[in-house]
């Protein structure tokens, strides 16, 4: 789970910076403690972990698809955003919109506590992208090269 996420990234600082310590911000994003150019961000969810590693600034959130709550849409969710989840599957696009919030707020290094009706998945900066990958909805975050590790 998360703490095979964590380990690979012990096993990158060991290898390529000096063994560098793992912090977490006053928000609970972690970082390696003075090292620049190499980000990282992990989600956790039942069934799959997945690691973001990226030049800059970068966040990353799984969730499985299921059933959606769409009153959670109405109070959460923008009106576009919300007819968007409503247009198709909404199912895949209640989980999609979820996780590029998350994704967003998690690059920023607010977490949730950003709110997510503060974010427009249709227009923010960095770019989100989303991947439905073995049933679960997989949005990043960042403007730099990103790779994704999933286990």
């Amino acid at each position: 789970g998360e703490s095979d996420a964590y380990a690979l990234v012990r096993k990158i600082a060991a290898e390529k910076f000096n063994n560098a310590e793992i912090l977490k911000t006053d928000m609970g994003k972690p970082y390696l403690k003075d090292v620049s150019g190499f980000c990282f961000n992990i989600s956790h969810t039942d069934g799959m972990t997945v690691l973001a590693l990226s030049d800059s600034e970068v966040g990353v959130d799984a969730e499985k698809v299921k059933k959606a709550d769409l009153r959670i849409a109405k109070r959460r969710f923008l009106k576009n955003e919300c007819d968007y989840v409503l247009k198709a599957d909404s199912d895949k696009r209640f989980f999609e919109i979820w996780t590029k919030k998350e994704a967003f707020l998690k690059c920023k290094g607010v977490g949730l506590s950003g709110g997510l009706k503060s974010v427009n998945v249709f227009d923010c900066n960095p770019k989100i992208e989303t991947f439905f990958i073995d049933g679960f909805a997989v949005s990043v975050c960042g403007n730099g090269e990103i790779e994704i590790i999933k286990k």
